[in-house]
């Protein structure tokens, strides 16, 4: 037991809760120092946990760890740059460098002191801004993950974050529209470069924009009429060790035609079949969304605007955008009564246990349900 004297003058009888005489002293020492301190009005917060880390430094041989805001959440980026795809990490690192900024100076405070206010003063914020809810929402739910995992792996005593609730926004919520096939033709009539023969791909095989753009011909099997890839939201699993999810998407004869022409089809199998495209991001004003966005302007086909930009930061949300062509392909498949089953595989919306790669005899099934797809006509030249 340790008698002493406290800061505010009173006498104090506290547990040291140790055995050994030369611990307990040390243990008595730190907390006189820390007494002094508050009694100087000098024991800043700071002080204070450096005095306990080195308590239980002396008594356990650890170190204490305390994480401010900025630190856990760096490093907790750090960890998703080896698990996650490079999509998905930028996505993450915008996400938190946001909820930093909005905390201006106690973003190098303890992790503990963060409020389930913190939370909502940073969503409230991002829509001020003008940007959509459902940005807003991905936003706070990178945050969500984050200070879970510091539940979990740091000590956090409870997530700030689990305390918020969205609020109901109504008209917020848009549900994707889909190209007909004559939309699709002007589309393609109307691009230049490389857009023809990506948007022909997006059609007939649903492939997001990303795995489009930076598909590689060793991917493109001509022989077998298969394109195999591994899409770039599921990729992180790669670099983690893990096992990737695996599509195989049979060709529509008129796709076969299409890529079978093009100058790079006899060339370096790492090579890109769009290498005007390949690499490029999605966002900003030269991206590729936008430069559909002013394709489709071109092409006098409707993006189905569901709100104008508001805001600064704020931007136009449209029903109609590239991944509706992966709508479009989904929506022909059910039309031409392809089974659900066979959809999911062909579109990626698979259970990662159920298959690496496909059979002789699935791949001709599959096969069977794309060529069910309306066709766009000709597929010489754009």
């Amino acid at each position: 037991m340790a008698d002493y004297t406290a800061a505010d003058g009173s006498r104090r009888r506290v547990s040291t809760k140790k055995t050994d005489p030369r611990e307990a002293s040390q243990f008595v020492s730190s907390l006189l120092a820390a007494e002094k301190l508050a009694r100087e009005e000098r024991l800043t917060e700071a002080r204070a946990r450096e005095l306990i880390a080195e308590i239980v430094e002396r008594t356990t041989g650890e170190r204490l760890q305390f994480f401010t805001v900025r630190k856990w959440f760096t490093d907790w980026i750090a960890g998703k740059e080896i698990s996650k795809a490079d999509a998905t990490t930028i996505r993450y690192r915008n996400s938190v460098a946001l909820f930093l900024e909005s905390l201006g100076d106690r973003a190098d405070k303890n992790i503990e002191t963060l409020r389930t206010a913190d939370i909502a003063r940073f969503f409230k914020a991002e829509r001020v801004k003008g940007k959509s809810l459902m940005t807003c929402v991905l936003n706070v739910k990178v945050v969500k993950m984050a200070l879970a995992s510091a539940v979990r792996l740091a000590g956090l005593k409870q997530n700030p974050a689990a305390g918020f609730e969205f609020p109901s926004e109504s008209g917020e919520s848009v549900e994707r529209e889909v190209f007909a096939p004559e939309e699709v033709r002007r589309l393609i009539a109307k691009a230049s470069g490389d857009w023809p023969g990506v948007i022909r791909l997006a059609f007939f095989s649903g492939m997001r924009i990303g795995d489009c753009v930076n598909l590689k011909w060793k991917c493109v099997d001509l022989g077998r009429k298969v394109i195999e890839f591994i899409p770039r939201k599921t990729a992180g699993r790669v670099k983690a060790g893990g096992k990737a999810k695996k599509i195989a998407v049979p060709m529509h004869p008129e796709l076969e035609t299409a890529l079978a022409a093009m100058p790079g089809a006899d060339g370096s199998p790492d090579a890109f079949v769009f290498p005007s495209l390949a690499g490029k991001t999605t966002a900003g004003r030269s991206g590729l969304s936008m430069s559909f966005s002013r394709l489709m302007d071109r092409a006098g086909v409707d993006s189905a605007v569901r709100r104008e930009k508001t805001g600064k930061e704020g931007r136009t949300v449209r029903a109609r955008t590239f991944h509706a062509l992966r709508h479009s392909f989904v929506t022909a498949l059910a039309n031409a009564g392809v089974s659900l089953e066979h959809r999911k595989l062909l579109a990626g919306h698979t259970e990662e246990s159920m298959t690496e790669g496909y059979t002789h005899t699935e791949v001709e099934t599959l096969r069977a349900a794309v060529d069910r797809l309306p066709g766009l006509g000709s597929s010489k030249g754009k």
